[in-house]
């Protein structure tokens, strides 16, 4: 779930620069949204 809304809130909410704040956490969405099933539900831009 909290993949999910990292994902969202990229997407969506651009002005939350929330990779700054948390390296860590942006290290570990970069490794999570690379996996194979991540990657099979990205939407379609």
């Amino acid at each position: 779930m909290l993949g999910c809304t990292l994902e969202i809130m990229e997407a969506r909410l651009k002005q939350f620069q929330w990779r700054q704040k948390y390296l860590r956490l942006a290290d570990w969405y970069d490794e999570f949204s690379s996996r194979s099933f991540m990657q099979a539900t990205v939407p379609e831009a």
